[in-house]
């Protein structure tokens, strides 16, 4: 049968290394061929996946020409969901678990060529041979004739490493692989993925002496090389904290054009193993996961951060697991973020240096400890080995998009937004436009305006961000920002924080600031919002409260601590390691810095708000109980009595008994009040003394 004179020559849907666009990425693509003897305008064809479906791309026009094929050549069509990159850049992607995949003419009904592809592996194509068969290939020739070779349509099996990865007490260990007859065996132990010609063949067991990674996969001719399989095995190492180990070919780091920390501001993603080895040294998982570099100022370091993506062109497409112990029931992810806490150290500096572990992780504590109305990436320090090299103290962190959201609230439908200028992560702006239209539109002073505009946002969790925000003298308040609701005629927005290391000084008047900022509203609608009495009030009185508990200098400097205490035994080495290549704060003046930041910081917020709002002062109150129950003070509980808290004059400040269950509230010592339950006082400068009585 004669071919038509355009046909798919060639297909990539699996593309880690094989060619990049002109943005410099590696995109999935289809090479089509011009068999015939006149040039063809491809300009109004089609391609799609599915005939019965309206999931079509449509070649557009180009006034340059550059849409015609001329008799002999070839064209590539990038499948990669973004047509604003150029005439030939499709609007969906191929799967690489296997499609069809049809060229229509420009009638958008014949077909011109079609073709059906099984599951595709990372940088394999599958291409049309000289008897118009469909083959596998071993080597990828785009824009370029197919290589001449037999058929190759099935894929070796994976062998099997007899001895698990693990934590060895002995000085030497023997490693036996099986694998099936017929076959050959090739492994490395630098990390790189083996090949015949670059990699030993395995003849017999192995011995190792010293932290390895093994690698090894199955070859025979005419079959793709099957899967390869991964066991690191380590001596002499006993780490304090649960282990992440990396795999990964030396070439998707170092190599100029397309490697991580070659390219680390490139979004280049490589197949690795992940292995993760419990507190124990016991491995819960080895599977294989999608790597690139993660973070922004941080790229630049000799320490990279990166995120390990759940993806099913290399891997799993999810991964179950619970990583976190404060969120056990957080078993089935994405994916995860390793984070090397490399630009944390300035404090209220430009300076861009390695800090100590403690500034986001605080912020985690904080947030949680003050009941967690803030949404926070929950952490777990790690220590990771790259090709079997100790690679220092990591973070193991939820990732924060639409999946933090399914994780943590069973929610999968929401809006997003992220940063300054209210960049989509999933959903619309719609509805925070149309909120922001009805802030601007609407008297804030009026109570029922500020009501309307907490029926669209959760109040408690706006409130709280701005204080620890404000708390932290945050730097990073226009970029790190995100916040999501439920797409839900009564879906609130919601308060998410993250990457919170841009910590200032403690003598900032970061309050002032920003309830001044002049810049667009689009963040800072709550300025407006203070004008109202009642909101002003509640934002006030709840950051006084927490000043009073969670903020309160002694539990910080003790939060502080504690965190510390879990990496005390890997900090010191993860210094060692990288204390010539990244420039790291002097040991312990981070820690330092922020127990004085702990112990003056509230003092200068006080004085903040008063000099803002013109108050008359501060004020103690003390409060007593007697009997069975305890006062809520405002929005917080506390558990010891006598307790004391400071406070602002000229702002009401709510009591409320509450007795023990089946126990009875009997009366304030307050002369003047009967037995209600909640009261409302305004604080003398001399302060207050309130006990309320139960039995």
């Amino acid at each position: 049968m004669a071919l038509p004179q355009i046909i798919i020559n060639e297909i990539v849907a699996n593309n880690v290394n094989i060619l990049m666009d002109d943005s410099l990425e590696y995109d999935d693509f289809a090479e089509i061929y011009n068999s015939g003897t006149k040039p063809v305008d491809l300009a109004g064809m089609y391609f799609c996946t599915d005939l019965s479906s309206a999931r079509r791309w449509q070649v557009p026009q180009n006034s340059i020409g550059t849409t015609w094929l001329a008799p002999g050549a070839f064209k590539v069509i990038w499948f990669d969901d973004d047509e604003e990159q150029g005439p030939f850049h499709a609007g969906f992607k191929l799967n690489s678990a296997g499609e069809a995949l049809y060229l229509l003419d420009k009638d958008g009904k014949a077909i011109v060529d079609s073709v059906s592809f099984p599951p595709q592996y990372p940088d394999f194509s599958y291409c049309r041979l000289e008897d118009n068969t469909w083959s596998y290939c071993q080597a990828p020739s785009p824009l370029a004739p197919n290589p001449r070779h037999p058929p190759v349509t099935r894929r070796c099996p994976a062998p099997h490493i007899q001895a698990k990865g693990g934590f060895y007490q002995i000085k030497k260990i023997t490693v036996e692989i099986d694998f099936p007859e017929g076959f050959d065996v090739y492994f490395t132990m630098d990390g790189s993925s083996p090949q015949p010609g670059q990699a030993q063949v395995y003849k017999e067991p192995i011995a190792l002496e010293k932290t390895t990674v093994l690698r090894a996969a199955c070859f025979r001719e005419n079959y793709l090389p099957g899967p390869v399989v991964t066991e690191t095995f380590f001596f002499d190492e006993t780490p304090a904290l649960p282990v992440v180990a990396i795999a990964i070919s030396p070439s998707d780091l170092y190599n100029p054009r397309s490697g991580l920390y070659a390219n680390p501001f490139r979004d280049f993603k490589k197949p690795v193993n992940f292995e993760y080895y419990d507190r124990q040294g016991q491995q819960q998982l080895n599977l294989m996961l999608g790597m690139k570099p993660f973070g922004f100022t941080s790229r630049s370091s000799s320490k990279l951060s990166f995120t390990l993506d759940a993806d099913k062109r290399f891997g799993p497409s999810r991964i179950e697991y619970a990583f976190f112990p404060d969120k056990p029931h957080i078993n089935n992810i994405n994916g995860l973020i390793l984070r090397a806490d490399v630009t944390s150290g300035r404090g209220g500096f430009d300076r861009e240096i390695a800090g100590e572990r403690i500034k986001n992780e605080l912020m985690y504590h904080l947030i949680k400890n003050a009941g967690s109305k803030v949404d926070v990436q929950a952490y777990q320090p790690v220590v990771v080995y790259l090709n079997g090299t100790y690679w220092g103290l990591y973070n193991l962190m939820e990732k924060k998009g639409s999946d933090f959201i399914k994780n943590n609230y069973g929610i999968k439908n929401i809006d997003m937004l992220d940063g300054y200028e209210l960049e989509v992560v999933a959903g619309s702006t719609d509805h925070y436009q149309q909120l922001l239209e009805y802030v601007r539109r609407n008297d804030v002073y009026q109570d029922s305006t500020v009501q309307r505009i907490f029926t669209m946002v959760d109040k408690e969790s706006l409130v709280d961000y701005w204080i620890f925000e404000i708390y932290s003298a945050t730097h990073d308040y226009k970029v790190n920002i995100r916040f999501w609701r439920p797409r839900t005629p009564d879906g609130k927005w919601r308060m998410l924080a993250y990457d919170e290391d841009s910590w200032g000084r403690y003598d900032e008047p970061t309050f002032s600031s920003l309830t001044t900022e002049l810049a667009p509203e689009t963040l800072f609608f709550w300025n407006e919002m203070l004008e109202n009495l009642g909101f002003r009030h509640y934002f006030i009185n709840r950051f006084a409260d927490l000043l009073n508990s969670v903020l309160f200098p002694d539990h910080v400097q003790n939060l502080i601590d504690s965190i510390q205490q879990v990496i005390a035994q890997e900090k010191e080495r993860d210094y060692q390691r990288w204390r010539l290549l990244v420039n790291f704060v002097e040991p312990g003046s981070q820690i330092k810095m922020l127990k004085e930041f702990a112990e003056k910081r509230p003092d200068v917020i006080r004085q903040d708000i008063i000099q803002r709002f013109v108050l008359p002062g501060l004020a103690v109150l003390t409060l007593e109980v007697e009997g069975p129950g305890k006062i809520q003070v405002n929005t917080i509980r506390p558990d010891n009595y006598p307790w004391q808290g400071i406070y602002f004059q000229g702002v009401p400040v709510e009591l409320r008994a509450v007795p023990e269950s089946g126990r009875k509230f009997t009366g304030w010592s307050l002369s003047g009040y009967k037995n209600q339950h909640s009261i409302q006082l305004m604080l003398p400068s001399e302060g207050l003394r309130v006990k309320a009585n139960f039995k």
